[in-house]
């Protein structure tokens, strides 16, 4: 939580408002944690990956275990969360056998998945796939005369007397 945009990043103490003749009781540090209180998600968290309750096929079950145990590691997976594991491991099924028959995959269920995946918050969470500390291939592209560039700029000298 925080961050630009949030409310809460330039935010004087109750104290120092009151020293500045600026405090009002609606918005105390008090009624701002109540409401940053209201944010936080409770529930029944599951110990561990349920099997799923729809038919799957070995294609539907693989992905449906794959999302639910990255979401179980990130501590993420409630009953309802699996559900939408279940539902999306239906529609990758779907599109897989759509594929194997040489049948095109329609964007309604395409777009289906991509509003259920996001949803499921999986890449929230994801590990960075590149290194860090690594230095990345186009870092310097797009600035015309780089100060670290190699290559120096000829300076500017006048030839000739300068009359005419």
């Amino acid at each position: 939580m925080g961050g630009k945009g949030s409310g809460g990043h330039n935010r004087l103490t109750d104290t120092e408002k009151k020293r500045r003749g600026t405090f009002r009781a609606a918005e105390s540090e008090a009624v701002f944690n109540a409401r940053a209180a209201e944010k936080i998600i409770t529930g029944v968290f599951l110990p561990r990956v349920p099997d799923p309750s729809l038919p799957l096929n070995e294609i539907g079950k693989a992905k449906y275990v794959e999302f639910a145990t990255l979401l179980l590691e990130s501590g993420k997976l409630t009953k309802i969360v699996a559900e939408d594991c279940e539902r999306y491991a239906v529609m990758h099924q779907q599109m897989h056998a759509k594929l194997e028959a040489g049948k095109m995959v329609p964007q309604q269920l395409l777009n289906a998945m991509d509003s259920l995946s996001r949803r499921l918050k999986i890449a929230e969470d994801a590990p960075p796939i590149a290194n860090p500390n690594e230095k990345k291939r186009f870092n310097g592209v797009g600035f015309s005369n780089n100060r670290a560039s190699p290559i120096r700029l000829r300076p500017h000298r006048p030839t000739g007397t300068g009359e005419l």
